[in-house]
């Protein structure tokens, strides 16, 4: 039987049986009828990595999400699946990379100082947001007409049960208090413990969130977070302060809490007026 031969997704397909071409020759009509044709490309997992990054991270990771996920694309997806044509990543290559970084090891300070027997392999929940980005980055290859389908078909990796932080006592608090020396310090840290609010909230606060006729003894809206972010982030930020050094590639940032539900009003005790007062 005489062989016939198609490119189609970068590939050189062959095929046994003259049947089995114009089949798929039918196939590949009525893909381009149907406007769901992808044209074949060398395109590169890189190449297509920066474009996802410039295009779809500003707008849709935190600011303070954004350098870690891009690290994470550059150290644990682009290291290894970078150079592949990403209409060639299969199934198979997604589950075999997946594998890999189970056996992988930690990079940075948690490795310093360390023999290679006793630096950890990378984290499940490390390893559960490697999978996300993946997912997400090949979602946007279909949405953008790279490629036909998603190579994600296997489910998602499983958290073990992580340990539960252990809260400070009463004495802890005290303790930790007591040993402040600098006042605006002192006042910082008893706003974190007495208003449970987070560090970047509490040197977020501005004057206008502050109400002391409210209440008792007054109230402070959690509207914002000082934070220090890369210059291309741009969601959630409400002010950018000058930069003191103009070739860093970071701003402190007046940004949005964390999420929805971090915006609240939070109360003072008769102390805490007093603090507030000073």
């Amino acid at each position: 039987m005489k062989r016939s031969s198609k490119l189609a997704n970068g590939c050189l397909i062959r095929f046994s049986v003259r049947q089995e071409a114009e089949l798929f020759k039918k196939t590949q009509k009525l893909k381009i009828a149907k406007g769901k044709y992808i044209s074949p490309s060398d395109e590169t997992l890189n190449h297509f990595a920066d474009r996802f990054i410039y295009v779809y991270a500003p707008t849709n990771w935190r600011p303070t999400t954004y350098p870690g996920v891009v690290a994470m694309i550059q150290n644990h997806i682009l290291s290894e699946l970078g150079m592949l044509p990403i209409q060639s990543i299969t199934p198979l290559t997604i589950e075999t990379h997946m594998s890999n970084l189970r056996k992988k090891k930690v990079m940075g300070p948690k490795s310093f100082s360390k023999e290679d027997k006793e630096v950890l392999t990378l984290s499940d929940k490390t390893i559960r947001d490697i999978f996300d980005i993946l997912r997400k980055m090949f979602a946007k290859a279909v949405e953008w007409n790279v490629i036909e389908e998603s190579p994600i078909k296997m489910q998602c990796p499983r958290v073990k049960n992580q340990e539960t932080r252990t809260a400070w006592t009463k004495s802890n608090i005290k303790a930790a208090l007591a040993n402040i020396e600098d006042d605006m310090l002192y006042d910082l840290v008893f706003m974190c413990f007495f208003c449970s609010t987070r560090s970047g909230e509490t040197v977020g606060i501005t004057r206008d969130a502050i109400d002391l006729d409210d209440g008792d003894f007054g109230s402070i809206m959690i509207d914002k977070t000082l934070k220090r972010v890369k210059d291309r982030a741009s969601k959630a930020i409400q002010f950018r302060f000058p930069k003191k050094v103009d070739t860093s590639t970071f701003t402190m940032v007046l940004k949005d809490p964390k999420n929805r539900a971090s915006v609240r009003k939070v109360y003072l005790t008769q102390k805490g007026r007093e603090r507030v007062m000073r």
